[in-house]
């Protein structure tokens, strides 16, 4: 009688397991697991790459017909990070659209994205020449996105945020002019949610623009930005320094809780553009403030720049 060892039928485990990025029509895909996954993407238009470093592995690909870079970063604490290489300006027009981990898990991670296109990867600033849309889905965790530009010339940028749960954070910072183009900062919090009688807050939110490093609006741009806190304690921080000949669109909104919503605009002389800006706040004794230093000397047509208690 044979008495060796039986042979047990299992399953190995593939959830864990890196997907590594590929092509799918006209997007470069990124997944990831149920692990930590680091996804650093690297742009280089002159030499017509893109890299992919995710968690140590590294991948490259042609970026010529790539138009959409869709990451899908699973659970665990994630970080993405997209940056130009090579020396090169952004001049390829791209969708890149980030979901930082689920809706809903009872173990949260804490997740970031990073989103560099004022360095051109060899020591010098990059200008932004073509169309970008950056869209950045959070999770039920404290999530962190920073988003950094430098010029803006010819081109439409959009960057657009719901981070749903958990404390977070939003950073963009333009720090050169817009020539001739359209910037759209849209930057959305969560409300509460109930799922299967668990409650999940929307978090103490901090949002943040700057575009106060003396930066100049041409008449032939525009420069929108919507910030919303939704629920619970929140912060809100806008500060605009420079000359403004085209229009500064600007709405900001605590929601509920006790919020800080605080904008500070500067419009440099010889500026002639248009200003339509609203603060708001909520009705838990909120701090609300916009403060409006115009040197203009009249030239610039206000449509609105008020500060609002709900």
């Amino acid at each position: 009688m044979r008495t060796g060892k039986s042979f047990r039928p299992g399953f190995e485990s593939l959830e864990t397991r890196m997907v590594p990025a590929f092509i799918s029509g006209n997007a470069l895909v990124i997944e990831g697991g149920n692990g930590a996954d680091q996804v650093l993407v690297i742009e280089d238009h002159q030499a017509n790459q893109i890299q992919v470093i995710q968690n140590g592995q590294v991948q490259n690909f042609s970026s010529a017909g790539i138009l959409n870079i869709n990451a899908n970063l699973g659970k665990g604490n994630n970080s993405f990070s997209y940056r130009l290489g090579g020396g090169s300006d952004f001049t390829d027009a791209k969708n890149i659209n980030v979901v930082l981990g689920p809706a809903v898990v009872f173990m949260p991670g804490k997740n970031q994205a990073t989103f560099d296109l004022a360095n051109d990867g060899a020591g010098g600033l990059a200008d932004v020449r073509a169309n970008l849309n950056i869209s950045v889905l959070g999770s039920s965790g404290a999530d962190s996105v920073q988003a950094t530009f430098n010029m803006v010339e010819d081109a439409n940028v959009r960057l657009t945020t719901q981070l749903r749960h958990g404390d977070d954070t939003v950073t963009a910072n333009i720090m050169g002019d817009l020539e001739d183009s359209d910037v759209t900062f849209d930057l959305q919090e969560a409300n509460d949610l109930a799922f299967q009688g668990f409650k999940f807050k929307g978090g103490n939110d901090s949002m943040t623009v700057l575009a106060d490093a003396d930066v100049d609006l041409d008449a032939g741009s525009n420069l929108n930005v919507l910030m919303n806190g939704m629920a619970r304690n929140d912060m809100l921080t806008f500060r605009y320094d420079g000359e403004l000949d085209g229009t500064l669109f600007l709405r900001m909104d605590g929601g509920a809780g006790r919020d800080s919503a605080q904008a500070m605009i500067t419009l440099d002389n010889f500026s002639d553009g248009s200003l339509d800006a609203i603060v708001r706040g909520g009705a838990n004794g909120d701090i609300v403030q916009l403060l409006l230093t115009d040197n203009s000397n009249g030239d610039v047509d206000i449509l609105n720049a008020l500060s609002l208690q709900d």
